[in-house]
């Protein structure tokens, strides 16, 4: 949501008053300072929750290097659920919920 704020509502436009300009320049500098946003780490739960989240989940708030690695995170994570997980885990379960659909 900020990093949208700031991209959208809070870039500089060409018919902006200097008073504007300077207010949307102190914001995104606040915003960046108090929260740090450039600086979440690949597995901050922020960015996972962003990357499954319908709405945000194409990242297009990150550079391409950063999305993928949130996605990479996402995978492991995954895995490490799946790996513990008795006979496959949660695919046994969701193939059973298709064929099931399949039959109604």
């Amino acid at each position: 949501m900020l990093f949208n704020l700031k991209r959208l509502h809070l870039s500089p436009e060409e018919d902006d008053s200097p008073a504007i300009r300077e207010m949307k320049k102190t914001l995104v500098t606040e915003i960046d300072s108090r929260w740090k946003l450039s600086l979440l780490e690949p597995s901050s739960i922020y960015l996972l929750s962003s990357a499954l989240d319908q709405r945000f989940k194409q990242l297009k708030f990150l550079p391409k290097q950063k999305k993928d690695l949130v996605y990479i995170e996402v995978v492991r994570w995954l895995n490490i659920y799946t790996s513990d997980r008795p006979f496959g885990g949660w695919k046994k379960s969701r193939q059973q919920a298709i064929e099931k659909s399949r039959k109604c």
